[in-house]
């Protein structure tokens, strides 16, 4: 994946699977809430005979709306479950800001890739002008947030599924649906 075997590259393949973990943790995190979404409000097979179905109800899928539903169904603790990590757990707080601002400002400077400039070269009358720069990110301290986060995903969405899932399911005959 790198044509030298120095810091530089080596830096930038680590600068590409951090963007890609970062995109991929938030993408487990809405689909999380798609699984709960389909068990608990619509609840149905349908969706699954249906794609257009399917797709109308996933657009319908908003973590406020998801909440509301969960309110609505009085499952008050599984609202909170979601909510405690979604908003109680620092490290996802800090994935889902980081993401957002990723999604909607552009890219990061990472650490060690070339030099951020905040002001331009050379000045006017002794006034130098600033320029944008991007948020720095040190990939050898968000390795450990990413590593902390993936741990605390895998047992949030165990979780998920040893709820949602019928302990029977494993044994139980598969539904066949005779069709005339």
């Amino acid at each position: 994946m790198i044509g030298e075997n120095d810091n530089f590259h080596k830096t930038y393949a680590r600068a590409h699977f951090y963007l890609y973990a970062l995109a991929c943790y938030n993408y487990c995190i809405d689909l999380s809430w798609q699984v709960v979404w389909l068990f608990y409000v619509v609840n149905d097979f349908l969706p699954i005979e249906d794609e257009g179905y399917y797709e109308k109800l996933l657009e319908e899928c908003k973590y406020q709306e998801l909440r509301f539903q969960l309110t609505l169904l009085k499952k008050f603790k599984h609202r909170k479950f979601k909510d405690d990590f979604i908003y109680g757990n620092p490290t996802t707080q800090q994935i889902r800001e980081t993401y957002n601002h990723l999604k909607h400002r552009g890219m990061f400077h990472f650490k060690g890739l070339g030099k951020q400039r905040p002001h331009l070269m050379g000045s006017v009358n002794g006034q130098s002008f600033k320029t944008l720069t991007k948020r720095e990110i040190d990939i050898n301290e968000w390795k450990y947030k990413l590593v902390e986060f993936d741990i605390s995903f895998f047992r949030y969405f165990d979780h998920l599924v040893n709820v949602l899932m019928p302990k029977e399911f494993p044994n139980a005959p598969c539904p066949t649906k005779t069709y005339a």
